[in-house]
């Protein structure tokens, strides 16, 4: 029992009685054998980052550069237009979107022409209303360290239709110079949640 212990670099068990010669063997053959498992892990799969790991230390190394390796092919989304219609296009929207390797999915909540104090601002004023409502969307953006490029869907609620249509140039001189053209859904609406407010954007976006 003493001969199999100390050649693991353990003392002898507390126990005086010596033990038989059975067990002495049975011993040293589990210790045998949980020695060579991590050499047989690392050498059935080798890490992908070149080092041929004989230590748990070599092969700690190799699965922090392998992650890391994994985190940054996954960083890239790719997103692919679908668009079995042209028409959308000229207005400067996709039917849909495939979005792959997606990270993270933000919701930010509908954003109007409010200032940062909760105060409405440009009443009766359209275009005043859908550029600032802009402007906040992209601030709740890059508060989460992305931009409008990041955007996936736009919903837009107006309390006329009409009047928010001519003023959609705004849309496409923020999205059009970044190549982005989200699917989006404008709603006519009876009235938003504060009486001043005319129009109100909902966006998620990914990276």
């Amino acid at each position: 029992m003493t001969e199999g212990v100390q050649a693991h670099g353990q003392a002898p068990l507390c126990s005086p009685n010596k033990p038989s010669p059975r067990q002495t063997e049975d011993f040293s053959q589990k210790n045998r054998h949980a020695a060579e498992i991590p050499k047989r892990r690392f050498r059935k799969k080798p890490a992908r980052c070149g080092f041929t790991p004989d230590t748990t230390l070599s092969a700690g190394l190799c699965f922090l550069l392998d992650c890391e390796q994994r985190d940054e092919e996954a960083q890239a989304m790719k997103r692919t237009p679908v668009n079995p219609w042209p028409w959308s296009l000229k207005l400067g929207y996709n039917q849909g979107e495939i979005l792959q390797a997606a990270n993270r999915h933000l919701i930010c909540a509908g954003q109007s022409a409010i200032d940062a104090e909760g105060n409405p601002q440009h009443p009766g004023d359209m275009r005043g209303q859908l550029q600032l409502a802009l402007d906040n969307v992209e601030a709740v953006l890059n508060a989460a360290g992305m931009g409008l490029a990041n955007v996936t869907k736009l919903t837009i609620f107006a309390t006329d239709v009409d009047a928010a249509m001519q003023h959609f140039d705004l849309l496409g001189i923020r999205f059009g110079r970044l190549g982005a053209a989200p699917p989006m859904t404008l709603l006519g609406v009876t009235r938003l949640a504060i009486l001043p407010l005319m129009i109100e954007i909902e966006a998620t976006a990914a990276d």
